[in-house]
């Protein structure tokens, strides 16, 4: 939500160092939009954010 301090800025360094940043390829824009179809087709929308992590 936001870095107030350097203290939370060493903090949020700390906690995402060893975390792997997955690529939003071809392949998961392909499904992200089947899933947004799926949930359409059945009024069960959700946030296209939310959308892409599945999709990933």
């Amino acid at each position: 939500m936001g870095v107030t301090s350097q203290q939370k800025m060493q903090d949020v360094k700390i906690i995402t160092e060893d975390l792997a940043v997955l690529p939003f390829t071809d392949e998961v824009a392909l499904k992200a939009s089947q899933i947004y179809h799926s949930l359409r087709s059945k009024n069960q929308m959700i946030e296209f954010r939310d959308i892409f992590i599945a999709a990933t």
